[in-house]
């Protein structure tokens, strides 16, 4: 029995010519995640061991580049570990920057080929499909469904990639400086992505009529546009008017409905992650109280579960969209 090709593997088979393009992209957005790690790294050196006393050498990769300036040296002049962050910063926005460039520029070269195909295959398709078939729909599926494609290639599947480094380094990190906290820090992340698979499985019926709905309302149009002058001649101006309309009302109901979807999930999993920051902030402030861990540590561990948060809210859609 001949199986249903996987989505994800005709996207995959569809950019050939650009694949290599696609995984340097994707690859240089894993070192921009990486280096995000340098910011917070960089304000937990400085707080610890530069305005305060604790031992340099426990700070492996920051730690070798403040002993070749000085401690001395840095404590006299607090605006060198500023200019850390202003460089570590500015080349992260670099490599983000090209990595997104490169997946544009593979996502459209794809897509091109797909509308060339997907024209080339119209034409060979026989009368009697284009005699049962709805112009509106297939317009739309040359059109709007390959720039969903696109989009998906070049903005949202990146980001599977991003948040995926961003989770292996936010793990190797605060594992590595403390261990308690992090079990305290790290539960976020398989609830964030298991609660956004579930919802955006349960609204895929939602997706679906939304865009059934817009395909109807565009067959309309076109149809319309098309019989134009039969429409003026019998004077049928009201009744199309009508028929827009009503189709027009059931797109919009159905996409406030998804809107609504949308809002209850954002609301939910906002919740949720702010929970998550203040148990983070609250056992993290009493153990630096307690003298556990540094004030730079318990910053860093703010910091980190911020800059996970979005990336693996994000995922799950993107898990469910592909």
């Amino acid at each position: 029995m001949k199986t249903k090709p996987n989505s994800l593997f005709l996207m995959w088979n569809n950019l050939t010519g650009f694949k290599p393009l696609y995984l340097l992209a994707v690859s240089l957005l894993g070192l921009g995640a990486l280096l995000s790690y340098a910011p917070p790294l960089i304000v937990r050196a400085t707080i610890d061991s530069v305005i305060g006393q604790e031992d340099i050498a426990t700070h492996p990769v920051i730690g070798v580049l403040f002993q070749r300036v000085g401690l001395d040296t840095l404590r006299t002049n607090l605006w060198i570990p500023g200019l850390f962050l202003i460089g570590a910063a500015g080349l992260q926005g670099l490599i983000v920057f090209f990595s997104g460039y490169l997946a544009s520029q593979a996502s459209e070269g794809s897509c091109r080929n797909l509308r060339n195909r997907l024209f080339s295959h119209l034409n060979r398709l026989p009368a009697e499909y284009h005699g049962n078939a709805e112009k509106g729909d297939l317009l739309q599926r040359c059109t709007s469904d390959v720039d969903t494609v696109r989009k998906f290639l070049a903005l949202q599947l990146v980001q599977v990639g991003n948040a995926l480094f961003l989770v292996v380094a936010s793990l190797v990190v605060t594992f590595s400086i403390h261990a308690p906290l992090a079990l305290v820090a790290m539960p976020i992340i398989p609830l964030a992505i298991l609660s956004s698979v579930f919802f955006f499985q349960k609204i895929q019926s939602s997706f679906k009529k939304s865009d059934e709905a817009e395909a109807a309302l565009t067959t309309l149009v076109q149809e319309h546009l098309t019989g134009i002058r039969v429409v003026r001649a019998f004077g049928r101006e009201s009744y199309e008017y009508s028929r827009f309309g009503k189709l027009n009302d059931h797109y919009s109901e159905v996409t406030m409905k998804l809107i609504q979807w949308f809002s209850t999930y954002w609301a939910s999993s906002d919740i949720m992650s702010l929970t998550q920051v203040v148990a983070v902030l609250s056992v993290g402030t009493l153990w630096a109280v307690n003298g556990t861990i540094t004030l730079g540590t318990l910053l860093l561990f703010i910091s980190s579960v911020w800059m996970i948060l979005w990336p693996v809210r994000q995922m799950g859609r993107v898990l469910v969209d592909m």
